[in-house]
């Protein structure tokens, strides 16, 4: 072990050991460097940084069976791609490959701790596991990858998503629309998942107005709007007289 990352540790063992005598309790960033990455008490990392590893100190406290009670944080890049423990990644990032790792914690092949992050693009479109897509984008078809995890033909786990565009409309998996926009149609696209004519799974989005007024599907209105209307549309999905589903969005 180099001499720095030595001198880490024991700063940590004096800084975890210290709190504990003094009765005021843990600091949840506790933290010591050794060469890029901090050692954290807690399982979480500061802002900025990501988590690589989880282990027991007990310098953080008692971890009983070997439990974590440390992470091992390391900065997030600037660009290209970076691991990080758990299936999710920081804002500005997405996770397109899971995998097994034992330094994040127990797991076998069918069940990934680990995600591989890339950047979010300025354009285009992009692939990232799980079936949603960051602020800004939307998906509109899905698949299954075993990459992301296990999966099979009727169950999804991976999406396509696109740019929000800045006017007019388009349709997107799921029964919502981002904000600034509604959806006023809904149908069944197998892109989207399976489904058939009775559960819709994809939406048409449309741009909320400036003035006037309009119908979506659902029982609520965007923000600054209400709606004074309801009225059954099979348009957004199966319905009858006595339950309506689709609402008619008026002015504050």
């Amino acid at each position: 072990m180099k001499a720095s990352g030595f001198l880490g540790l024991v700063l940590l063992t004096i800084a975890c050991s210290a709190a504990v005598e003094e009765g005021a309790g843990l600091n949840p960033v506790s933290l010591a460097t050794q060469e890029s990455a901090l050692y954290v008490c807690g399982l979480s990392c500061p802002s900025g940084y990501h988590p690589i590893s989880y282990q027991c100190n007990t310098s953080c406290g008692s971890c009983a069976s070997g439990t974590p009670n440390q992470t091992q944080c390391d900065a997030n890049p600037t660009s290209g791609s970076f691991n990080q423990c758990g299936l999710s990644c920081p804002s500005g990032w997405y996770h397109d490959y899971a995998q097994c790792n034992t330094t994040c914690g127990p797991c076998d092949g069918s069940t990934p701790n680990e995600a591989q992050c890339q950047q979010v693009p300025t354009s285009g479109s992009f692939y990232k596991c799980g079936l949603s897509c960051p602020s800004g984008w939307y998906y509109d078809y899905a698949q299954c990858n075993t990459s992301c995890g296990s999966c099979d033909g009727s169950t999804p786990n991976e999406a396509q998503c696109q740019q929000v565009p800045t006017s007019g409309s388009f349709y997107k998996c799921g029964l919502s629309c981002p904000s600034g926009w509604y959806y006023d149609y809904s149908q069944c696209n197998t892109s989207c998942g399976s489904c058939d004519g009775s559960t819709p799974n994809e939406a048409q989005c449309q741009q909320v107005p400036t003035s006037g007024n309009f119908y979506k599907c659902g029982l609520s209105c965007p923000s600054g709007w209400y709606y004074n209307y309801a009225q059954c549309n099979t348009a957004c999905g199966p319905c009858n007289g006595s339950t309506p589903n689709e609402a008619l969005c008026e002015k504050l």
